[in-house]
């Protein structure tokens, strides 16, 4: 029984970042200040960067000598500062191989509860030093 019911609850799981992941922008302009350009489609048609503006994986920023942006990734605020020109892909990338680990360990305990595994209590020792002098005692 516990088995179909990890089994169902990971094929939820599936489900659930499919549509959710095809449901949403991969970015939203949050802040824009200076000039700062958008290739929303990455065809070469350079538009001016609005706040709300959503990008998809396919887009390039680029930012003049005081431009600035504010991108929001997946819950990730991202700066991208002056004089600048990165794609959206390659911010996704970064951002990608870190939240994947963190994922995954947050995963952990759930994965381990679902397959009955059980969570080992460990001691702890607390440590500190006596007789340490101060300063101000010594020159007495």
């Amino acid at each position: 029984m516990r088995k179909y019911r990890f089994l169902l609850l990971l094929i939820l799981l599936l489900l659930f970042m499919g549509i959710s992941s095809s449901a949403f922008p991969d970015a939203v302009v949050m802040f824009s200040s200076g000039d700062c350009r958008i290739d929303i489609q990455g065809n070469g048609r350079w538009k001016n960067a609005t706040v709300s503006m959503k990008l998809s994986e396919s887009s390039t920023i680029r930012t003049g000598h005081d431009g600035e942006l504010e991108l929001e990734i997946d819950g990730e605020r991202v700066c991208v500062g002056r004089d600048t020109e990165v794609s959206v892909k390659s911010l996704l990338s970064r951002l990608g191989d870190r939240k994947k680990l963190a994922w995954f360990s947050n995963l952990s305990p759930v994965i381990k509860n679902l397959i009955g595994a059980r969570s080992k209590q460990t001691e702890t020792a607390l440590m500190g030093v006596r007789g340490v002098a101060k300063e101000e005692e010594e020159l007495d």
